[in-house]
């Protein structure tokens, strides 16, 4: 799967873009790698919601629950002026592999601001990569992870700041 959202410059979505991946295990084992790209023109703006969550239909016991892997990639540039807002929630069936990236690059002025929440899955692993390529970009980048149990719950961040000027705030909370 692979999806592209491109903005052209000063073009505004006004409504959020919400992409729902939903996983249901029910035929048996499953792997999905959706492939997201998000560019974003100079002065333009989008907000995106990005959902995973998992559908177990097998009864309690059976041997193929939670079947289900993810490899996620999202990819974002954003062009001078350019604003994002991504959501991310991943609530997994209990016993999924959740494996995830996000890389970002920031053109001068460009603004992104990041939520990701992990509570589902047996594992589940997020790398974010952002990287400042022009001056007086800004990065807001806030996380929320609640395993229980057994699981494991990973978070990895990688902010370059290539380009002098910029701002990056990181705020992760673990229950």
């Amino acid at each position: 799967h692979v999806m592209i959202v491109h903005l052209e410059r000063n073009v505004v979505v006004p409504e959020p873009i919400h992409l729902v991946f939903a996983a249901d295990t029910a035929a048996g084992t499953l792997l999905s790698s959706p492939r997201m790209v998000f560019c974003l023109g100079e002065n333009s703006e989008a907000t995106i919601v990005e959902t995973h969550v998992g559908v177990d239909d097998a009864p309690a016991g059976s041997a193929d629950t939670d079947a289900h892997c993810s490899n996620v990639v999202v990819d974002v540039r954003l062009a001078p002026d350019a604003r994002l807002t991504h959501y991310k929630l991943q609530d997994d069936t209990p016993g999924a592999y959740h494996l995830a990236s996000l890389d970002v690059r920031q053109a001068a002025g460009s603004r992104m601001v990041s939520h990701l929440a992990l509570l589902g899955g047996a594992v589940s692993r997020q790398e974010t990569r952002v990287r400042f390529d022009g001056e007086r970009a800004e990065l807001s980048l806030d996380g929320l992870y609640m395993p229980g149990g057994r699981q494991v719950h990973d978070n990895t961040l990688f902010i370059d700041h290539v380009a002098p000027n910029c701002t990056s705030n990181q705020l992760f909370k673990g229950v």
